[in-house]
């Protein structure tokens, strides 16, 4: 009958993370791959690292670490990094913009778009930038070259269409 058909039958899961987990609705599947796979949040004295192919050109968050050294060793479409303290940051070619906010006694190695720096306070910052960075209400921030080197860089700068040789590093507007 087809109420005993109803009651036995599981629809097929629509979508699978990396580690197995099925989903059946799109939403949900995409807050877990965000959490689980493109976000840093909450961590203390770790090393946390994503090879080439682990972001892939997808969106990531770095949100409330402390004392942490983060390599992003690939690329991304947009970085958001907040509240972090004491941390070593390498974030790989990224295609659009890295917005960095109430970070602290950091330092941050980034290729991208576009760098946005908001109540940050005693960092330095070794940039490549495609334009000119932004820096708001901000203090004790001092700004170097990209100096950053990871395998298949070259191949992460072309993915996020990003031309090594024009670097605006130092054109810094401080609102």
């Amino acid at each position: 009958s087809d109420g005993e058909f109803a009651a036995t039958h599981r629809p097929a899961a629509m979508y699978r993370a990396p580690d197995g987990r099925e989903f059946a609705e799109r939403d949900a599947y995409r807050k877990y791959m965000r959490e689980e796979f493109f976000t840093f949040r909450g961590r203390e004295g770790e090393v946390l690292t994503k090879r080439g192919g682990d972001i892939d050109g997808q969106a990531f968050e770095l949100s409330e670490l402390r004392d942490c050294t983060v390599q992003l060793l690939d690329r991304a479409n947009q970085v958001t990094g907040d509240d972090l303290t004491g941390c070593r940051v390498f974030i790989g070619p990224t295609e659009s913009s890295v917005f960095l906010r109430n970070c602290v006694d950091c330092t941050f190695t980034v290729a991208c778009n576009q760098l946005r720096l908001r109540d940050c306070h005693n960092c330095v910052v070794r940039l490549y930038s495609q334009t000119d960075p932004v820096i708001e209400t901000s203090a004790g921030v001092t700004f170097s070259p990209y100096n950053g080197a990871f395998a298949g860089q070259a191949e992460a700068f072309a993915a996020a269409r990003l031309d090594p040789t024009d670097n605006h590093w130092r054109n810094v507007f401080d609102f």
